[in-house]
């Protein structure tokens, strides 16, 4: 899950994130919640401060017993193939680039 801080005037710390279901016969509950372990929580400042930031979170959920599960994923946090290639080394590329510098036997 990535969170950005475009359009966010102040700056603001995040201690708790909360990820929400559309059940059927309740209609909207509270899935689960995460909360980070960092005295304070982790810190998002606005965005004249510090454009483009982005807080990254992993979670890892199993989930059983669901006769139709479906995941809406919000496109804003979705990373494509091709933003991916833009921003990382592929390792042939770094590999090219390095020309096996770190795996040369030094005599």
């Amino acid at each position: 899950m990535t969170l950005h801080n475009d359009d966010l005037e102040k700056d603001y710390h995040v201690e708790q994130v909360g990820v929400y279901a559309q059940d059927p016969d309740a209609g909207e509950i509270l899935y689960f919640i995460s909360q980070t372990d960092k005295e304070g929580g982790d810190e998002v400042p606005g965005a004249a401060k510090s454009p483009g930031f982005t807080l990254d979170w992993n979670f890892s959920l199993n989930v059983g017993n669901g006769s139709k599960v479906e995941v809406a994923v919000n496109k804003v946090g979705v990373l494509t193939e091709e933003q991916a290639d833009d921003r990382y080394v592929t390792k042939e590329k770094a590999e090219e680039t390095l020309g096996n510098y770190y795996t040369k036997e030094e005599t």
